[in-house]
């Protein structure tokens, strides 16, 4: 079994609140940008694009689905897209 690949990406606060709630479990990406494959750790942080840094908040997700659109999905994504299905963890508070 190949061992997952950790991705790092930024996220504006309108896109990464909802996963930091629990809310939203997918992510839409650009296709081709990353190889990304399943059972792949995300580290999302979150990004202040009126202050241009991380606010320090983040949130770690495992790749559980991933849907590239077309006909034998059933989905219709842009072209160019791919939808990730995450899974979120919590992290233990006091370490």
């Amino acid at each position: 079994m190949q061992e997952a690949t950790v991705h790092e990406i930024e996220l504006p606060a309108t896109q990464f609140e909802p996963i930091h709630r629990g809310k939203k479990h997918v992510l839409h990406v650009k296709a081709g940008v990353k190889a990304y494959q399943l059972h792949d750790v995300l580290l999302l942080r979150e990004y202040d694009d009126d202050a241009g840094e991380r606010t320090g908040r983040h949130r770690l997700a495992r790749v559980t689905h991933i849907d590239k659109g077309g006909p034998e999905s059933g989905r219709l994504l842009a072209n160019g897209v791919m939808a990730l299905s995450l899974l979120t963890f919590r992290e233990p508070r006091g370490i």
